[in-house]
């Protein structure tokens, strides 16, 4: 009866054991999914933008990052018939992502804001922030 039983029990954790991998392979595919995007956590700020003067600088309004080109097309995509507006796609080596962005270069840090607050209000572009360069 005890051989029974230990049986059974040796039975129950061989299953138990085999149903956890198979979580945890199921885990690694949605991670390995959720990768394909990056969202930034904090939204970078220039921090010499200070520094220089405002006619030496335009901005431009940064939609999304991805680590894979293919993504980074396809949003630019939507967000070229959502917005109706021109959007590029660019490798960023800074941060080695591709990264898709309004084609509008804006001179005032104000335009830039007040388009970027436009944006947000619709869900897919919440995370939209704006990047400065030298002219």
């Amino acid at each position: 009866m005890n051989r029974l039983y230990l049986l059974i029990f040796l039975f129950i954790v061989i299953n138990i054991i085999s149903c956890s991998s198979s979580v945890e392979e199921t885990r690694e595919e949605e991670l390995s999914d959720e990768e394909d995007t990056y969202i930034f956590d904090e939204i970078p700020e220039n921090e010499f933008e200070d520094e220089i003067p405002e006619e030496e600088l335009y901005y431009l309004i940064q939609v999304g990052a991805f680590t894979t080109k293919q993504n980074a097309e396809k949003f630019a995509g939507e967000c070229r018939k959502k917005l109706e507006k021109e959007v590029s796609v660019s490798f960023n080596s800074d941060v080695n992502l591709f990264v898709v962005r309004l084609e509008t270069k804006f001179n005032s840090k104000k335009e830039a804001e007040a388009v970027r607050d436009e944006l947000r209000k619709n869900e897919e572009f919440k995370d939209a922030w704006i990047l400065s360069s030298l002219k």
